[in-house]
């Protein structure tokens, strides 16, 4: 779960993006941010799995940057210690640090879509 002052950036950062973007241009905004985190997060355990720790540091990177810019920081942080755990040859505990972004971003995301100013595209994959 998601200490209350993320949310509460992360409400500050939606009103910002509000008046710089419109309520349109945010919610296309926060619904690619809300698709590509999901497709990042599963993508994670799918580069290790591989091998692939270069692609697998550079998901990670990308993920915490966009966390970031919504003042998601403990997303920020899970993503970056993943990315660090990445740098060759690999961190053994790599796999419970994509589980705990996993389950941050999980537990993270039905708060994201229920703070959007409009309703939002589902763009995740049927379970």
């Amino acid at each position: 779960m998601q200490p209350p002052g993320d949310l509460e950036r992360f409400r500050q950062t939606l009103q910002e993006l509000s008046c710089d973007l419109g309520p349109d241009g945010l919610a296309e905004v926060l619904a690619s941010y809300l698709a590509d985190g999901r497709r990042r997060v599963e993508a994670l355990t799918e580069f290790l799995e591989d091998g692939d720790l270069e692609g697998l540091g550079h998901c990670a990177h990308a993920l915490k940057g966009s966390s970031s810019i919504f003042g998601l920081i403990e997303l920020e942080r899970a993503a970056l210690a993943v990315e660090m755990a990445s740098c060759p040859p690999g961190d053994a505990g790599l796999g419970a640090l994509i589980e705990r972004l996993r389950s941050c971003y999980t537990a993270l995301e039905p708060m994201l879509r229920a703070e959007c100013p409009a309703p939002l595209p589902d763009h995740r994959r049927p379970e």
